[in-house]
């Protein structure tokens, strides 16, 4: 697959939801599933380049956050929060580390069952994001 943008946030967000909407998500494995070997699908693979291509513009995506469905909601939370990792720890911006809106209950259970963020109390996208990128 080869990954063009066409420049237009909109335009290219509605054809990312087109890819990711048969498995109901951007992620291709719950974030508490470990493999030994692994690597990302297409679908994954253009969430990480939309994440690149658009992290200057993560504004939109909070707006689809807030304003989505379940569905649109829960890519929006997910690709902000690989749009977090561009930015590196420790500079992500106030805006993403200040968010208020409740973590979707599919992230809220997975992190339950993830021993590799064990004591994290958080209920909303800022708290998981500080505790995440936060230095």
């Amino acid at each position: 697959m080869i990954f063009e943008f066409s420049g237009n946030i909109d335009t290219d967000w509605n054809q990312a939801l087109n890819l990711w909407k048969p498995r109901g998500r951007v992620e291709d494995l719950p974030r508490s599933e470990r493999r030994p070997q692994y690597a990302p699908d297409e679908a994954k693979i253009f969430a990480q380049k939309f994440a690149q291509e658009y992290k200057s513009e993560f504004s939109h995506l909070v707006e689809r956050l807030r304003a989505g469905d379940k569905f649109e909601s829960l890519c929006a939370f997910e690709v902000l929060e690989m749009i977090c990792w561009e930015f590196y720890i420790g500079n992500v911006p106030e805006e993403l580390l200040n968010l208020q809106e409740v973590l979707p209950s599919k992230i809220a259970q997975e992190i339950q069952n993830d021993p590799e963020v064990e004591g994290f109390s958080g209920t909303t996208i800022g708290d998981w994001f500080r505790a995440v990128f936060s230095t």
